[in-house]
């Protein structure tokens, strides 16, 4: 059987100037990345995207502003 494992990706509040972007990465250690509301969707979908290309895929999202990944257990 599979081993899999998750990363939790939240925005915390911030205002109009500040989104913070909470990743737990793979030890549960939370990782802060600010990212502007005016360019929020593209700095989003560059961050994915470089999960993405570290084997990491989608499973479940919540609007933006909960996204859930997983990839298999090295």
């Amino acid at each position: 059987m599979q081993k899999w494992e998750y990363r939790i990706i939240t925005f915390g509040p911030g205002g109009l100037m500040r989104a913070p972007l909470f990743d737990s990465g793979v030890k549960g250690k939370a990782t802060d990345v600010g990212l502007s509301p005016a360019d929020r969707c593209e700095s989003l979908a560059r961050y994915l995207n470089g999960l993405g290309e570290e084997g990491w895929e989608l499973v479940s999202a919540a609007g933006l502003d909960a996204f859930v990944l997983k990839r298999p257990k090295l």
